[in-house]
């Protein structure tokens, strides 16, 4: 016990050696991650389990980003095929097949197809096909955890954590499609990640892993969205725009299937709000205006007009110099730039008049921002 917690606290007071912490930490961290191995018994139903890996990953808080290496070792290992295809150029797209993946909707043409099929090799996604199911939903709920409990710590493998996470929801999304070929919510997927994979036996538990897949994305990406996308210091980037066209058919059935509770979805959408660094990902389609459109829903429940209106307000009263890049530029295309993101964000606040006015919660609009022209008018019905 005692050396347990001399071995997992951040050493201040304590009497082991930098060697002897080195030897010890990645001990303790194997024998305490050992515990949530345990499914049998007293304390393996769905929320003892999470009660547990809450305890562990809390009495592993002090450890350093280094250490931590350890945890996302275990981690992972399930996913040891996936990470090994992951890694290899053998199992890239060649140009021939990212050419073909480029052939897409009108409505995607901004985005790097040949760069978001590159993040997800063919091998690494069949990889995944030899994973269980339940196995991959207990990894992306470790990880969020994970995520939650040692937050910027995890800076140093965040790059690990996107690559796998943006991989589950390929997947996820791809095992689903093939499932559930009709469903509007499910396909069509964009050809640049659309892979050949195993249909999901139970499309409800395959929901919940393309969701927790999502989830794991959107944190990372509010989190960590430079170290995420490998370092570029450019949004968007490839690893941004594969999240996003896994994600096309949640986002485009965002006013018809995701109005009752607050979606994965959904979530992308506040979680680029809520960072000036990635608004450059709204200025393409689907993304906004599908979120506003939901507002437009017979029946939309409360929480999610607030979240939808709470984004608004974020971007309408947000500073618009968005990253250090666009404030290099001339002054003059920053200016351009700056009016083009408030016309076509002004839509965000007529919709929220025109929800206001249909009894929804009343909310102050600034009069003078809601009469902006914005080129979303048509995309917005009556709004």
């Amino acid at each position: 016990g005692a050396t347990v917690s001399r071995a997992v606290g951040d050493g201040k007071g304590s009497s082991l050696s930098t060697t002897c912490r080195t030897a010890l930490v990645p001990l303790v961290v194997r024998a305490l991650f050992g515990r949530l191995l345990l499914r049998s018994g007293r304390g393996s139903s769905k929320n003892q389990l999470a009660g547990k890996r809450a305890t562990v990953l809390a009495a592993l808080g002090a450890l350093s980003p280094v250490e931590l290496g350890t945890l996302v070792d275990l981690a992972l290992a399930p996913f040891a095929h996936l990470e090994a295809a992951l890694n290899s150029p053998a199992s890239h797209p060649t140009a021939a097949e990212m050419e073909q993946e480029q052939e897409q909707d009108p409505e995607l043409s901004a985005y790097d197809h040949a760069g978001a099929s590159a993040e997800l090799p063919h091998a690494a996604l069949l990889a995944l096909d030899g994973v269980p199911l339940t196995r991959r939903v207990g990894v992306a709920r470790m990880l969020l955890d994970m995520l939650e409990h040692h937050g910027p710590k995890l800076r140093p493998h965040a790059r690990r954590l996107a690559r796998v996470s943006l991989s589950l929801l390929a997947h996820a999304a791809n095992s689903l499609a093939a499932a559930l070929p009709g469903a509007v919510d499910v396909s069509p997927l964009p050809p640049a990640v659309r892979r050949s994979t195993r249909a999901v036996s139970d499309t409800t538990a395959g929901r919940e892993a393309r969701t927790l897949a999502l989830r794991l994305c959107v944190e990372l990406m509010g989190s960590f969205s430079e170290e995420a996308a490998g370092g570029e210091g450019t949004v968007p980037s490839p690893w941004h725009d594969g999240v996003i066209l896994c994600a096309l058919p949640m986002l485009r059935a965002l006013p018809t299937h995701y109005t009752q509770a607050i979606s994965a979805p959904l979530s992308l959408l506040t979680a680029i709000a809520s960072d000036a660094f990635l608004w450059p990902l709204l200025e393409r389609p689907p993304l906004l205006h599908c979120t506003l459109s939901t507002l437009s829903a017979k029946k939309l429940s409360r929480p999610v007009a607030d979240a939808i209106l709470d984004a608004a307000d974020a971007l309408l009263d947000g500073k618009l110099d968005l990253t250090g890049a666009a404030a290099a530029q001339e002054e003059e295309e920053t200016d351009d730039a700056t009016r083009g993101r408030r016309d076509s964000l002004a839509a965000a606040a007529r919709a929220a008049v025109a929800f206001a006015e249909g009894g929804g919660k009343r909310r102050e609009v600034d009069p003078a921002r809601a009469a902006l022209p914005s080129p979303l008018g048509p995309h917005m019905g009556a709004f």
